[in-house]
């Protein structure tokens, strides 16, 4: 019998010899680039030195996946041990890049403070009108009475004699409600270096996988090697070196002198751990980790897959290698040495932006290098997941944005959410839309008209968002064959509702909704009302941010258009959105007064297939044995965990009936729903309920908002799968592995 590869939880002590402390490791820690470069190229400019720390380089939106656009400086402080509102108000670039419409939008109860009582404030408007004494008015009253001065930034006055926290509740604002946030450098943020890799709230941690020993190290003279695990995200990590045996179309330093030559195949062999006494050979055996130095693999997506690489690597191309701890840098081997038995390693970053109309877009791995270890041949190396045994040859996307910390009070996104801008209730008017989009259509399952604007598109969903806006894009390209179903659509294919439910279902739209909402209203806050002068408020913000849903970010104020059907104008449709809003509610109160989607409580009747609850997050933790990760964790893991932030919508993974909802344990909060045919479903770590016991509920309804509550290393949610279990709630012992039914 073929003895599998040693796995990080199988082999503890050697996790903890090979796998770094990342508690301990930030991204000051990182240390400094080895290389001098610039790229300039279709509005991407950056230029940096060797020897400048990868902190004063990288970017929020470089490193998104890690979420850290969610923590807020109070939050920092906390993390770190050092209280950053004490340092001086110079320090925080972003924050000095705020106008004072920005600070008003971000920070709560900003406006309501006095001129005179926000020090930096009262001195930036001094400079700016002249003016000494403001005479007790508020921020909001002068800047109404002021129209232009909202407009300016708050580093258009000398700072450095102010402390970070002299602006009021400075420190409960996420990152991500500070406008630029994406553009900004890590080292903008005070504290946001010093923040361990796994304090982030999706940061580095869990990590599973194969350690591997080093069994030969092999240099430039190899070729044709087929017995691969690395390569990347966009062409797997299995590719041979060089993949179609010669290499004859690319220029690049790591090419052969003659175009027909073989490529350079320098490479580490590894083995199982065991150096000697056991003659098995296991599958692993002789697996090869190519040299990144000596070739490259397709990467990237999106517009910016061809930024030009400082590295020298083809346009659209990066060094092969894994990606052991994640998406936020790439390992690559990059000289083996055979003569000295000596293998350095590199890490390589990229740079990554969102698009209007397009999403998120990434170069590929070939844009920064540092050092990572050097190893020699018998030393064990962590590997990761292989394919095929939880590893991904996707790249993990993150969502759009995150509204809290999950060190932060948990708040729902979708229809439970409570959630306001400006006044304004986002689930409230998520229904007075929906009242107009898809009442009697399907709702979350409609598909509206084929339209040709921006290459095609086509209305989906509740809200009848078109597939060509980013926010849309974004989701759907998280799920498997999600950008072959966008294209079909761009090309006038209309979709059924099953092929709705599984490329956009109903958490996804009400992620992209939220997203859109607040870039909606966030230029509407911006606009002067030409019926008042003023900024627009209340009744007429609602009108305002419904226009522009109905005719764009750019429809005219109260403009006469309309669209294809000619029913309603721009002016028209903000109307009828104010007046549903007026009217309608945010949710509809189920049993014992929970709150439940709009649309009911669901038919409660299965459909015999299970869909993933949480789509587009990865899996952080595999059902089975395993290593406790933490003191309250079991050795044992009856479900698989996927790597959701706080306030992420769990929705039922096939229908049927709750039959509990609560506290369990070291499960913290927990759904249970039996499908009534042999089959129950857990949801666990929950940070708020949408259901409660004996509720219906469909497949794809949101149910809960994932969380950290119970016993755990982080947010997440544990999801498993029973089968004849007898219980309302399920024991461990009728587990059953989730991903024998849903491809995660």
């Amino acid at each position: 019998m073929a003895q599998p590869a040693p796995t990080a939880q199988s082999q503890q002590a050697a996790y903890q010899e090979v796998i770094p402390d990342f508690e301990d490791v930030s991204f000051r820690d990182l240390g400094a680039v080895e290389d001098s470069g610039s790229v300039d190229f279709e509005g991407i400019q950056r230029q940096w030195e060797s020897g400048d720390a990868v902190s004063d380089i990288l970017t929020l939106g470089d490193v998104a996946t890690l979420n850290g656009q969610a923590l807020s400086l109070g939050q920092i402080n906390q993390l770190t041990g050092t209280n950053y509102t004490e340092a001086r108000l110079s320090s925080f670039d972003l924050l000095e890049r705020q106008t004072l419409a920005n600070l008003e939008y971000a920070i709560p109860y900003f406006g309501d403070y006095q001129v005179e009582d926000v020090a930096p404030v009262q001195q930036l408007l001094s400079e700016q009108t002249g003016q000494v004494s403001f005479g007790g008015e508020t921020i909001a009253e002068f800047l109404d009475r002021n129209p232009g001065l909202e407009n300016i930034q708050l580093g258009e006055t000398t700072l450095d004699g102010f402390a970070i926290g002299e602006i009021p509740n400075i420190d409960a604002v996420p990152i991500v409600d500070f406008k630029g946030w994406d553009a900004a450098k890590i080292a903008d943020v005070p504290g946001l270096e010093n923040v361990s890799l796994s304090d982030f709230p999706t940061g580095i941690t869990g990590l599973e996988g194969i350690i591997a020993r080093i069994d030969f190290a092999w240099g430039t003279a190899e070729s044709d090697r087929t017995n691969t695990i690395s390569g990347s995200y966009q062409a797997g990590f299995e590719v041979p070196c060089p993949e179609g045996g010669k290499l004859t179309d690319f220029e690049s330093p790591y090419e052969a002198e003659e175009a027909n030559d073989p490529v350079e195949c320098a490479y580490i062999e590894l083995d199982d751990l065991e150096n000697e006494g056991r003659k098995a050979q296991g599958p692993f055996e002789g697996k090869q980790w190519i040299s990144g130095k000596y070739h490259e693999v397709e990467g990237g997506f999106g517009p910016l897959k061809y930024v030009p690489s400082p590295l020298g690597y083809s346009a659209g191309y990066e060094p092969t290698g894994r990606h052991p701890f994640g998406s936020v840098f790439k390992v690559v081997v990059w000289e083996p040495d055979e003569r000295s038995d000596a293998i350095s390693f590199k890490i390589v970053f990229r740079w990554c932006t969102y698009i209007p109309f397009i999403g998120r877009t990434c170069t590929p791995y070939n844009q920064l290098k540092l050092p990572w270890f050097d190893y020699e041949v018998n030393s064990l190396v962590f590997v990761g997941p292989l394919d095929g045994e939880g590893g991904s040859s996707t790249a993990p996307a993150p969502p759009a944005g995150v509204p809290t910390s999950p060190l932060a009070s948990p708040t729902t996104i979708g229809p439970c959410s409570g959630e306001s801008i400006g006044g304004v209730n986002l689930d409230r008017l998520a229904t007075a839309l929906a009242k107009i989009e898809s009442q009697g259509s399907g709702g979350y399952e409609a598909v509206g008209p084929y339209v040709a604007d921006y290459g095609g598109g086509r209305a989906l969903g509740r809200y009848q968002m078109m597939t060509y806006l980013p926010e849309v894009q974004a989701e759907v390209k998280q799920v498997e064959g999600g950008q072959a179903w966008l294209t079909k659509i761009q090309s006038g294919y209309q979709p059924s509702a099953a092929e709705v439910r599984r490329y956009f279902p109903e958490p996804a739209q009400e992620r992209a909704y939220r997203a859109e909402m607040n870039q909606l209203f966030e230029r509407a806050r911006g606009q002067i009302d030409p019926q008042t002068g003023r900024v627009f408020t209340g009744d007429r913000l609602i009108e305002r941010v419904g226009q522009m849903w109905f005719g764009g970010p750019g429809a005219t104020i109260d403009g006469s258009a309309s669209d294809s059907n000619d029913v309603l104008s721009i002016y028209d449709y903000g109307v009828e959105v104010r007046e549903n809003y007026a009217t309608g509610t945010s949710a509809i109160s189920g049993a014992n007064g929970q709150c439940v989607p709009p649309g009911g409580e669901g038919s409660g009747e299965a459909t015999g297939d299970f869909a993933n609850p949480a789509p587009g997050y990865v899996l952080t933790s595999d059902f089975g044995r395993r290593a406790r990760p933490c003191g309250g964790c079991s050795s044992f893991h009856p479900a698989v965990d996927i790597g959701t932030p706080v306030g992420t919508p769990v929705s039922a993974a096939d229908g049927g009936q709750v039959v509990y909802v609560g506290r369990a344990g070291g499960y913290g909060k927990t759904v249970v729903v039996d499908h009534g045919n042999g089959y129950q479903t857990r949801y666990s770590h929950l940070s708020a309920y949408s259901v409660s016991e004996g509720t219906p509920v469909s497949q794809g309804q949101q149910i809960a908002a994932s969380g950290n509550t119970g016993s755990g290393t982080g947010p997440h949610l544990d999801f498993g799968v029973y089968e004849n279990s007898g219980s309302d709630f399920p024991p461990k012992s009728t587990a059953v592995n989730p991903e024998n039914f849903i491809n995660f």
